[in-house]
């Protein structure tokens, strides 16, 4: 079936003000968990471009709160996009061992073959595991321009728009991650934890926070770079009606709130109207709306599911 040629924009509508008072998460309670409410916990530090903060679980600073359920994790095996992590859950008659659903007995050790370093796993969107990574605004990050704006150095674009083909039934998750550099990784590294992957692919996939074996002391990542989130962000998909190599379209003009539109002499001739613009401020619950969430790997991703 042929493909749909589909330009996919993204305009990133980072007018980054002064940052704004941020509004902080819900009292954490010393960063114990919320029965009623677990979810993914921030891993990953992110920026708040206009001071303005998702709830996150947890509180900021907080020492991890790691008494949920855990896997033992010790890499991977294979090769994209054919990888299977090495891992397993503890065995209720010895959690010494990797479980073997049966009743009485132990299974294999953990460990063996592994490609990283052996591991607990604190599994995500379990009531009695909560973290929470660095946050700030970017005065906070050291990143701010002198007129408060915040430019990203790096545009991460979602696997499933990358290496799949798509057809008119598809079903296509759109993501994408904005990262910001640590203008001083070494003398000031924003707090990040390691994760490791422990099951699963896809919406089944579960993903939790590397600690040590022996003391469960948590393991942090490098805090080199940190994830951007704005409220502002906003995805546009129009059709081009020309290939994109056509001179013509440098004379496209964008239009905030409308997308991008043809001038006197070209109506209808090089785009469609956009069949999909929405900004992150304007989303409600549900699909169907361009938004931002904290994903299984902990990070703050901006996504929206196509139908085509």
């Amino acid at each position: 079936m042929k493909h749909l040629k589909y330009f996919l924009i993204l305009l990133l509508l980072l007018v980054l003000v002064a940052p704004l008072a941020a509004k902080g998460p819900p009292d954490g309670g010393g960063g114990k968990p919320n029965p009623e409410s677990a979810g993914n916990n921030l891993s990953y530090p992110v920026i708040w471009a206009e001071g303005v903060q998702k709830v996150l679980p947890g509180t900021l600073g907080m020492t991890p709160y790691l008494e949920g359920e855990w896997w033992y994790s010790w890499g991977t095996t294979g090769t994209d996009p054919n990888v299977t992590p090495l891992s397993c859950a503890p065995d209720p008659d010895g959690d010494a061992y990797c479980d073997d659903g049966l009743p009485e007995t132990v299974g294999v050790e953990p460990g063996l073959g592994g490609n990283m370093e052996l591991v607990r796993a604190y599994l995500q969107k379990d009531q009695f595991n909560t973290w929470q990574a660095w946050s700030g605004t970017p005065v906070d990050a050291g990143v701010a321009e002198s007129d408060g704006k915040i430019f990203v150095d790096w545009i991460d674009w979602g696997d499933n728009l990358e290496s799949v083909d798509w057809y008119t039934r598809s079903q296509v998750r759109t993501e994408v991650v904005l990262f910001q550099e640590n203008p001083d990784p070494v003398g000031n590294p924003w707090l990040e934890y390691e994760m490791r992957h422990t099951s699963g692919w896809g919406i089944d996939e579960v993903h939790g926070l590397a600690a040590t074996l022996g003391a469960t002391e948590p393991i942090t990542g490098t805090g080199t770079r940190a994830t951007v989130y704005s409220p502002c962000a906003r995805f546009t998909i129009q059709k081009l009606l020309v290939p994109r190599e056509e001179p013509s379209l440098a004379t496209l003009n964008w239009v905030p709130g409308e997308g991008w539109t043809e001038p006197e002499g070209y109506e209808g001739d090089l785009i469609n109207p956009p069949i999909f613009n929405g900004a992150v401020h304007e989303a409600a619950d549900g699909p169907g709306y361009y938004n931002a969430e904290i994903n299984v790997k902990g990070r703050i991703i901006y996504g929206y599911t196509w139908n085509v």
